[in-house]
This record gives C-alpha cells, structure tokens and sequence, in this order.
C-alpha cells in the first residue's frame, strides 16, 4: 500500500565456523601464548603465535590469505578483528621491545613489521644446527626418549629456517611431498646413526637392511621396544652395603698369600698347630717363619713362636709390697717410647688442663681400673672382624698405689716416681 513503511531486513549473522566470527571469550586482554617476543627469539614466539591464531581461525588474516571483508563482514566487522589481533599480539610483547613499536591499525602490518625487524635469515644459525644434528649422539646412560627429544628440538628448529618446498605451478605438483620424503629419510639416518652402538648395533643394521625403509616413527618404536627388553633383562648392579666397618691395613701393597681365596673355604680351615681357623698347619707361620709384610716388626722371619698370647697390659695388683726393679722400668719405658717422644709428650701434658669432671666415680683402692673404651680394630662390633679369638679377662691397673698411699711404707727414688708420675698423667690425657 502506498506509504507502507516496510523496515529494512536484518544484517546476516556470522556463522560460528566463519574466521571474521568473535565469540563472547575473545576478549583483547587475552594471552593467546606465555611466549614472549624478546627480539632474539623471534621464530620460538612466531610459531607459537602461528598455532594459537589457526587454533582460532584468525591467522588468514596475517598470512595474507584473507586481505579485505567480504559478505557478511562488514567495514565495523573488519576493524574489530584487527583491533582484537593487534591486542592479542601486544600482550604477548616484551614492554622494552614494545616501546619502539609503533601504533597500529592493521594487524597485518604489524606482523610483517615484525617479521622484517627480527626475523633474520641466519646462515651461521643453519650452519651451527647442522653440526649439532651430525654431532648429536646418545651416551649409555641416555635413555632413547631424551635422545630422540634433543634430536626432534634441533629439527623444529632448523624447519623453521629451511621450510619445506611449496609449489603451486598446477594441481597435481609433488615437489612438496617428494621434498618432505627425503627430509625424513635423512632425520631416520640421523637418528639411527647416533645411537649408542654397543645396545642398538643390532637392530640397527636390520632397520636399515629392510627395503623400503621405515618411517622414524617405526624405527623409534623398534629402537624402544629394544631398549625394554634389554633393560628388563639386564642384572642390577650390586650396591655395597650404606653401613661398613673400619679396617686396618697394616700391609698395604703387599698381597697375602692366599687372598683371593674364598672366604667361606678359608673359614672352614683349622690348623691343628696353633688351633687357628684360616689355614692349614702346612701354611702355618708359627712353623714356616712370618713373612716380611707381617705387622709386627719382631716376628719377622721367625718360626717356633707362639704367636698370639694371652693380651696383657702391665697388670699388677695395687697392693703388691714388691718393688719394681730399675732395670725393668727403664728397658719398658724404652720399648714404649723413645727421648724424643717423652719429651713430646711431657710437653703435651704440661700445656694441657685437666677439666675436674673426668675420672669420676667410685674407685676400688685395690684395684684401680680405667677403661678409655680405645680399640686398634675402631670398632666396637664384632660383626666387622674376621679370624677372632676369645681371650680371658686382663685387668688394667697401674703399679702406683704406694705414691698415692702414704700410709704404706715404700720407698721409691726420684727416677722411679717421675716415670710413674708421667704415665699416670699421659693416661689421663689420652682418656680426655
């Protein structure tokens, strides 16, 4: 009817599956990637850059493929979409590079601005990525997913620097897959080649015998396939035990006879001579003579001895009335240490406080007994030592009652109470 108002139709909505079509979770503040563009690392931000925009069908506007709006994009449509890509693409900018960035518009123009400032053709880069791929091999200790880990980084990286061919000359151009062949041909030789020979030789050789060749990912199946096995077969390594004893070699680079031994057949020797386990009366030092790596020094090149006696330690009753003779004190205090020595210790002793809390305790006037707990085996667990022998009980008291006893009537000159003086205080010392 004539002056009927018919309102204009609609704009046509944006399809959901359309790349000019923004959601409710676009949003401009977003970090598309945690990447970020410092200036060196141009090719790690813009490939992930790459495969966050494609994952939200916005990269046709970067790559070129999508250059003006078309149906149902409108000019408002279009400016939204820059406005939100330039957003995305700052956020995800070092602020020191940001800063010498100008302001944009167009998203396109700002990723080509990009790639021309930082994206530099490296050769040396090239170079030093092909030495890496050739020098890259697999240590015994590596396992075959780290190996091949380190092998598929320098491969990304170098991609990113020589991509694959692409033709468009006509439909039915193979220049692209042919190329992409022989690339993972040689990645398949590399990855082979380095690994380490002594487990994979094997399988290596028949990987390559068959023809045609496997892709890489078959021959990395058939690589950690082996690895299981062989790791599953293979005997641990025994750990010595966290806890072990003290021993003390007293003939260090001399072999005894009869060392390598079993432990358990020598247990089951008894020389029928000295009644010791170990070895046999045929063997028996006590008769053969010791050898010259035999620890003490006097029973070297002897035979007839009787070897180990009972363990004594200068015992003599406290109360004993009879007097030490000069001569057995000055031949005992020879053997047990020479001038120099006492004289060493005199001095050690007479620069030393003795604290009042040692030596406490209850004492028996007949029978003084100290006991520092001090052992030439450093251990006190039996279960360390080998070849052992019961002893019977020896007291260790000191001839020195009558100088600590004036009651008793006892006369000693000057020499003989110095000499006991000091080994009372040098006992007294080592048991600090």
């Amino acid at each position: 009817m004539p002056g009927d108002d018919t309102p204009p139709p609609p704009p046509p909505r944006i399809d959901i599956t359309s790349p000019y079509y923004l959601g409710p979770h676009d949003r401009p503040d977003d970090f598309i990637t945690p990447t970020r563009l410092r200036g060196e690392n141009y090719d790690e931000w813009a490939g992930d850059i790459q495969t966050a925009l494609e994952a939200r069908r916005k990269f046709v506007f970067l790559d070129g493929t999508i250059t003006t709006p078309s149906s149902p994009c409108t000019q408002t449509d279009w400016n939204t979409i820059h406005a939100m890509l330039i957003s995305w693409l700052m956020n995800t900018i070092d602020p020191e590079v940001k800063s010498t960035l100008s302001k944009y518009k167009d998203a396109k123009r700002l990723w080509d601005t990009l790639k021309m400032r930082f994206a530099v053709v490296n050769g040396p880069r090239i170079q030093q990525l092909k030495s890496s791929i050739a020098r890259c091999e697999q240590s015994k200790a590596m396992t075959v997913a780290s190996y091949f880990g380190k092998l598929t980084a320098l491969w990304e990286e170098l991609n990113n620097h020589e991509p694959l061919i692409t033709c468009s000359c006509c439909d039915k151009c193979t220049a692209g897959i042919e190329h992409e062949k022989h690339r993972d041909t040689a990645r398949l030789h590399e990855f082979l080649m380095g690994l380490y020979t002594d487990f994979y030789a094997s399988t290596r050789t028949n990987i390559l015998s068959q023809d045609p060749l496997p892709t890489l990912d078959r021959a990395y199946q058939l690589i950690t396939q082996d690895e299981r096995i062989r790791t599953s077969t293979q005997v641990p390594d025994v750990q010595p035990p966290d806890v072990v004893g003290f021993a003390l070699r007293t003939n260090q680079g001399k072999p005894k006879p009869g060392a390598s031994e079993n432990k358990s057949d020598r247990a089951a020797m008894l020389c029928s001579h000295c009644k010791k386990t170990g070895h046999l009366v045929s063997s028996c030092f006590e008769l053969k003579g010791f050898p010259e790596w035999w620890p003490n020094p006097s029973k070297r090149g002897k035979a007839g001895t009787k070897g180990r006696g009972q363990a004594r330690a200068n015992a003599t009753v406290a109360g004993s009335t009879s007097q030490p003779n000069n001569a057995d004190i000055a031949a005992t205090s020879s053997q047990m240490f020479t001038a120099d020595q006492w004289k060493a210790i005199a001095g050690f002793i007479g620069n030393t406080k003795v604290p009042d809390d040692r030596l406490n305790g209850e004492f028996d006037n007949a029978l003084w007994i100290v006991d520092t707990g001090a052992s030439r085996h450093v251990t006190c667990c039996d279960k360390w030592l080998f070849d052992t022998q019961p002893i019977s009980n020896c007291p260790v008291v000191f001839r020195m009652a009558k100088l600590f006893m004036p009651q008793r009537k006892a006369r000693f000159d000057y020499h003989q109470k110095s000499f006991l003086l000091m080994c009372y205080l040098f006992l007294i010392y080592v048991a600090i």
